[in-house]
């Protein structure tokens, strides 16, 4: 018997996971520019990660759990040479679904969606999360028409101002979407960008097209395969020229897609495109911590260094309310570095501060922590000058340019920011995070609007032993849910994991954490810790996802696979603290 438990647990205790703290962060790779390259390399990335935080602790809000997330679902996703599968092996494997298909050997199962959505959730907190989203886009003369993107979920629309969401989506060869652009001159044309930009979740294919406002899509993209696409621009008089800012440089088309050039004069990461507001040859663009500006519609760049510093990352936003003024929100790979802003429509750029850290976990900024390379956006209210929002961790508005700042996250809002857009029909500013679709009613508010969306990353499904329709699910940065068969109710938080319902009685299950953290539910007991480093006599840590199961025979009794297997076999004693674990 313990020779089958060790080898059903052999996996989650090869490697060991010490704890880390931040420091030296200035000099950390931009994980996301190294999990996008071509032929990116899972094993050196994951020596580079490792000895980063070697010595140092995983403290919240510091990016290493998005960086964890790619190893392990890059894990089996290689090639011979241990090299991340490119575009080609990817479109193979997808038209061979496609012939099983049209063969009639699919296989015809029942399946309906269970959800869980937005309306579907009961929760003991205010956040709820169904999944992250990674772009939004608004009709340009529709108010009724929003789109939104997912890094693993395909694109999502809504016909009701984001009362309801739908999608038709899922048979794409990829389902990670970071930029929307609607054609302004003919808003039945719209172009997104494939690839996940901020944790590359899903491989990057180049550019996809509608011509009949989102019904059908096709791909657009010579010269441009296998780039993730992180923004677009659409000429607004022409909607046939656009450019992209992608993983290995800015490209543009001036045939709707039908060809791209490389137009940048290197191949660095690009994630982010404004245009002037009011002269559309004026076009700025940032990439791998530089800020470019073209006065040509983007046929040429010039790197601006006046007044404005390199660093890791930079986001970029302009208004109509001054058309001239530039902002730009610069980071380290975790860190806020500085705010600058341009009134000469971005030759020069005086710096509004540097701290506090808007990045951080900290509703006032006074820790020095972050994950700017994971989750940043910026926005530019439309009306108000000088008004600008701020996306990481958590929310920040400045009301003067960026001199001062003042937390916005409220218990309702999810964290892990990724896209910020102004409604150009109400002026609201809408948001894109790791929990869904949200807007920032009249600036006071923030409302969840992802009624209806499906995007939750699953990494575990555990179903009931007593009712075939009792499940629960773990989910990225989602924690777990539970599912009754109508309506689902919120665990365990953190990233969801492994999930077991107890084998001999209906009222207990058991749910996990990233690291080896374990909890159980029953009478009177909710989500309570039972397996952690430096608890209940436990002195080490698990895998990011870490195994454990419960015997079937007696369910006091509990494995778990750490660097070592620990057994306990008091796992539902009345009081926690008595609870025994052995080595």
């Amino acid at each position: 018997m313990i020779q089958r438990i060790l080898l059903l647990f052999v996996f989650g205790f090869l490697a060991p996971f010490a704890t880390h703290a931040q420091s030296d962060a200035s000099q950390d790779p931009d994980w996301s520019v190294l999990m996008q390259a071509e032929n990116a390399d899972p094993v050196e990335i994951r020596n580079l990660f490792e000895a980063r935080w070697e010595g140092r602790e995983r403290i919240k809000g510091s990016g290493y759990k998005q960086v964890e997330r790619w190893l392990h679902l890059m894990d089996g996703r290689t090639d011979e040479a241990g090299k991340v599968l490119g575009v080609e092996a990817i479109m193979d494997a997808h038209r061979a679904i496609q012939q099983w298909n049209d063969a009639g050997r699919s296989l015809n199962g029942n399946w309906q969606v269970c959800g869980p959505t937005l309306d579907d959730i009961t929760t003991r907190d205010n956040i709820r999360g169904v999944g992250r989203m990674n772009a939004l886009a608004f009709h340009p003369s529709n108010s009724d028409v929003i789109f939104a993107g997912a890094p693993a979920g395909g694109v999502w629309r809504s016909y009701d101002e984001g009362a309801s969401w739908e999608t038709n989506t899922d048979d794409f060869p990829t389902l990670g979407v970071s930029a929307i652009a609607f054609a302004a001159s003919d808003p039945a044309i719209v172009y997104i960008g494939t690839g996940d930009r901020d944790a590359s979740d899903s491989p990057g294919m180049g550019v996809m097209k509608s011509l009949d406002g989102g019904i059908s899509w096709e791909f657009f993209n010579a010269g441009i395969e296998g780039k993730v696409v992180g923004d677009l621009a659409v000429y607004p008089t022409n909607a046939e020229q656009v450019l992209a800012a992608t993983s290995s440089g800015i490209f543009k088309t001036t045939d709707g897609g039908t060809s791209w050039l490389q137009v940048s004069n290197n191949t660095q990461n690009y994630k982010n495109i404004a245009v002037h507001p009011t002269n559309p040859d004026v076009v700025y663009c940032t990439g791998q911590g530089r800020f470019w500006r073209s006065a040509d519609a983007g046929d040429t760049w010039e790197y601006i260094n006046e007044g404005i510093l390199p660093s890791t990352r930079m986001v970029i936003a302009v208004t109509p309310a001054a058309p001239d003024n530039v902002y730009v929100l610069s980071t380290g790979t975790y860190e806020f570095r500085a705010f600058y802003k341009s009134e000469d429509a971005g030759l020069n750029f005086v710096e509004m501060s540097d701290s506090p850290n808007i990045m951080g976990w900290n509703a006032a900024g006074e820790d020095d922590g972050g994950q700017a390379w994971y989750d940043l956006c910026l926005e530019a209210d439309p009306v108000v000058v000088d008004r600008v929002y701020v996306g990481g961790i958590r929310m920040k508005r400045s009301d003067d340019g960026g001199a001062t700042w003042l937390d916005v996250q409220d218990s309702y809002l999810h964290v892990d920011q990724h896209a910020l857009e102004a409604n150009p029909h109400t002026d609201e500013v809408w948001l894109a995070n790791d929990g869904g679709i949200y807007r920032y009613a009249n600036n006071i508010q923030w409302q969840d609007m992802s009624h209806g969306i499906i995007t939750g990353e699953i990494y575990k499904i555990g179903q009931s032993p007593f009712d075939g329709n009792d499940a629960m699910n773990g989910y990225q940065d989602n924690g777990t849910y539970l599912f009754n068969g109508v309506q689902w109710e919120r665990g365990s938080g953190g990233d969801g994991f492994e999930c077991i319902y107890d084998p001999n009685d209906p009222d207990w299950f058991f749910s996990s954490s990233q690291y080896g953290r374990v909890y159980r539910t029953g009478p009177g007991i909710q989500s309570q810790t039972i397996v952690a480093n430096g608890q209940l006599g436990i002195d080490e840590g698990g895998a990011w996802s870490t195994p454990f199961t419960v015997s079937s025979e007696d369910s006091q009794t509990m494995f778990v696979g750490l660097q070592n297997v620990w057994r306990s076999m008091n796992i539902k004693h009345p009081v926690k603290d008595s609870i025994v674990w052995e080595k």
